[in-house]
């Protein structure tokens, strides 16, 4: 029963859901369209960067993702910033992780080693590599259509937050826990008759 409290504690003490942030960083030339408005721009420095939950986190046919996002910060300097209409981040664990427009299929991406163990549920150092992404293809955002020619020098990172709500299982394991203390108390009493109470 000991054994049992134990693994439940330890358990309890290290499943907590909480916040993290990703973010995509690298240099790009293309241009932005607003109605029928075209603005090019060269070695521009763009970040997509989005807060979600770690409990979000998704795993279907080999890949991590975190879907259908519509608080993606998107910016390109000295051309806009806003959100990004609908995004993914994700981890295609074969040298892959960014971003992709949920609604084109769209990748933003950098490749590295790191794509290949990372499970998107704990922080990652900012990594850098080449930069990965659909060229002259649209990314709707708040402030009008992303096209890149262009990318290079990209990153991708991802910090955690603080949280103190705690998942589904943490509250079973803990509740485990308490039965089995309650549990040896009571076999406890039950066996020293002389036990003051």
């Amino acid at each position: 029963m000991k054994l049992l409290i134990g693994l439940g504690l330890a358990l309890a003490a290290g499943a907590f859901a909480g916040p993290i942030t990703y973010t995509l960083t690298g240099t790009g030339t293309g241009s932005l369209t607003v109605g029928s408005t075209v603005t090019p721009f060269t070695s521009q420095n763009y970040v997509l960067s989005v807060t979600t939950d770690t409990s979000l986190i998704t795993f279907s046919s080999n890949v991590y993702f975190s879907p259908n996002l519509s608080n993606v910060q998107f910016s390109v300097s000295g051309v806009g910033s806003g959100t990004a209409t609908s995004m993914d981040v994700f981890d295609n664990q074969l040298g892959l992780a960014g971003f992709q427009d949920a609604i084109t299929t769209n990748i933003l991406g950098n490749t590295g080693a790191f794509s290949l163990t990372y499970q998107m549920t704990t922080a990652l150092a900012t990594s850098s590599g080449p930069a990965f992404g659909a060229l002259n293809q649209p990314f709707s955002t708040s402030f009008g259509t992303v096209q890149f020619s262009s990318i290079s020098n990209s990153t991708f990172g991802a910090v955690l937050g603080s949280s103190t709500v705690p998942e589904p299982g943490t509250l079973v394991f803990s509740g485990l826990g308490l039965v089995g203390m309650v549990v040896v108390r009571k076999r406890h009493k039950s066996n020293n008759p002389n036990h003051n109470r």
